[in-house]
């Protein structure tokens, strides 16, 4: 046999010579030819068959016996070996024998686990909802230091493309988002719907329609159905046509309770054409009607936007303020600016610049003594306008909520709304500006909420809800009204119970006489039995409801009524009905927060398909 340490190729670590022609593979004990000394298929073999072996291996050799180990053939051990001083002694002797070879690695050391491609689908999902739902571009996939940080995280992890982000994976989660949403609805009895319009930065119109139903947990539940590219004409038919489009394609033309808009005449027709009940949006009347009133503080607001705005504008003015901030001993608060679409901006805006009143004059004396032009006596009608308006304030935020009960409030806090009105109205040591605020919101609740207990949905919804009941109402007569009307409704209710096991009761048995003596008795009562006379029914189920006490206002009436739908089952398909519609169109305010973030104006190139796709996921997620 030839002598191996004459043998220079790095091939010879991973083969020891059975003869003159053939060399056996160390790992797979394979014979390879190796005739005339040519190692041609020996690295053949290593690399088809050992892809992951590497073709050299470091040396552990005698510092005395070679002066370069990397020129040597010898293939060291990589046994432990002792080093003492500049000496390194090698355990084993070098050779390419199999008793010789050193202990094989595990392949773990040369190549990470490949893998899987559940996991990688996993990835993929969660990299297209992190870019989804915290408003990435798409394009995040593409740069260099997030590609860095997902391979030091996952390594053989490939990235997906921009391209396979935008135009399949989004694509897969749509379709998965649309189908729960849709299982949701399916089994759902009664929705109601709210709807408005919004104009993107790209001057895209689009439609939002948001649905709210109780689910089989008696649970207020919202789902956006829809943020549509609308590029018809804003007519009452036109958007009527899309409604009820829209409506079809989710299968719940039938089951819309309400639909709840602003007061627009071309959305309020469109609602009325599709033989929908309308619902104005509480929110939106109370816009109206303050902004009305804030016209009588016109002179003082523009002095406030004017402070406002030269320390937005001006950074040593702003430096400036913080400081006096800090040497009163006051919270570093920033001064707010008015936003002409909602009135509690206006709030805000006069509630800031009063808590900051002392360093923001004395930053003017020194900076731009020409805005310090508001009089004591404008101070002081600013102070009572925070006064009035907080009560405002605090009604919208509650009024607003989506995931409770609102529909049933609205009477109520029209009626508390009217009396505290007539206190400023009527008040004579009341600034003037402030009694003309006061009187012009009063006027403006009176055109739009004076019949509000003759709509059917919002007092019907005042009796179901176990918080109210009759004291909901402002007077007996409009209770007694309603009431009637409920029971009319109850009785075209088929309750279907479900299939509970019932526990027998023992009951007393009849003894049926041969006679006819009971004949007559029973025919004159049979058609007052309750079983036998579904009016009767729903009667004695309305009577029974509404003898049980309050619920405390502070619970929640859906739990309640959860507990004792089997109890009031009529009654209890009615409030799916009245309780799922929300008292103001403030979901589709959300929606268009998110679709504005969405389509900023680094954003401006998505298509609207895409942007339809975003928002649909965002809200439903």
């Amino acid at each position: 046999m030839p002598n191996l340490n004459r043998k220079r190729s790095a091939v010879w670590n991973h083969f020891s010579v059975e003869s003159l022609t053939i060399a056996k593979c160390s790992y797979c004990k394979e014979g390879v030819s190796y005739s005339g000394g040519s190692t041609s298929n020996l690295m053949r073999h290593l690399k088809t068959k050992h892809v992951t072996v590497p073709l050299k291996r470091p040396l552990l050799v005698n510092d005395d016996n070679i002066d370069d180990p990397s020129d040597s053939d010898v293939p060291a051990s990589t046994s432990a070996s002792v080093s003492t001083g500049s000496s390194r002694v090698v355990s084993e002797a070098a050779g390419p024998s199999a008793s010789n070879l050193p202990k094989q690695s595990a392949i773990t050391q040369y190549i990470s686990k490949p893998i899987s491609l559940t996991k990688s689908k996993a990835i993929d999902l969660q990299i297209t909802k992190f870019i989804v739902e915290h408003f990435h571009p798409f394009s995040l996939v593409e740069e260099t230091e997030f590609r860095n940080l997902i391979k030091m995280l996952a390594p053989n992890y490939i990235v997906p493309s921009r391209k396979t982000i935008s135009n399949s994976l989004l694509i897969q989660m749509y379709e998965s988002v649309l189908e729960k949403v849709k299982t949701n609805l399916h089994d759902v009895s009664a929705v109601s719907l709210t709807t408005d319009g919004w104009t993107s930065i790209n001057n895209q119109h689009y439609m939002a329609l948001t649905v709210h139903f109780l689910n089989s947990e008696t649970k207020l539940c919202s789902r956006l159905i829809g943020c549509i590219n609308y590029n018809e004409q804003c007519t009452s038919v036109e958007l009527a046509k899309f409604l009820m489009t829209t409506a079809e394609a989710w299968n719940i033309e039938h089951k819309i309770s309400a639909v709840v808009t602003d007061n627009a005449s071309n959305i309020v027709n469109a609602v009325k054409k599709n033989n929908w009940r309308h619902v104005p949006c509480f929110a939106h009347v109370l816009n109206i009607g303050i902004q009305r009133g804030l016209t009588h503080l016109k002179t003082v607001m523009t002095k406030i936007n004017n402070i406002v705005a030269f320390f937005k504008q001006s950074s040593g003015a702003l430096h400036k303020l913080q400081k006096h901030q800090k040497q009163m001993g006051l919270p570093d608060l920033k001064l707010i600016q008015e936003c002409k679409t909602r009135w509690n901006s206006a709030y805000h805006m006069m509630e800031r610049i009063l808590k900051l009143k002392e360093p923001v004059l004395s930053t003017l004396a020194i900076t731009n003594n020409d805005l310090n032009c508001i009089t004591e006596e404008e101070w002081q009608t600013v102070s009572t306008a925070c006064e009035f308006l907080k009560m405002f304030d605090e009604l919208t935020t509650e009024i607003s909520a989506e995931n409770f009960v609102t529909i049933s409030k609205q009477n109520l806090f029209y009626l508390f709304l009217l009396d505290y009105l007539r206190k400023f109205v009527f008040d004579i040591n009341m600034q003037r500006d402030i009694i003309s605020m006061a009187a012009e919101i009063k006027a403006t609740l009176d055109k739009y909420f004076k019949n509000l207990e003759g709509n059917e949905v919002q007092s019907q919804a005042i009796i179901l809800d176990p918080r109210f009941k009759k004291y909901g109402f402002s007077s007996d007569h409009k209770f007694e009204t309603c009431k009637v009307g409920l029971a009319r409704k109850l009785q075209d209710i088929n309750v279907q119970m479900p299939n509970e096991p019932v526990e027998e009761r023992p009951t007393t048995s009849i003894v049926q006489s041969s006679t006819s003596i009971w004949k007559q008795f029973d025919e004159q009562v049979s058609s007052v039995l309750g079983q036998n006379n579904p009016s009767v029914a729903c009667i004695v189920e309305l009577d029974k409801y509404l003898s049980e006490n309050l619920l405390n206002r502070q619970q929640d009436p859906l739990k309640w009524w959860s507990e004792r739908k089997l109890l009031y089952p009529r009654l209890y398909e009615m409030v799916k009905r009245r309780l799922c519609v929300p008292a103001t169109s403030v979901p589709n305010e959300r929606v268009f927060s998110k679709a504005g973030m969405v389509l900023n104006s680094k954003r401006t190139r998505l298509t609207t398909e895409k942007v339809e796709k975003i928002i649909f996921i965002q809200s439903n997620m």
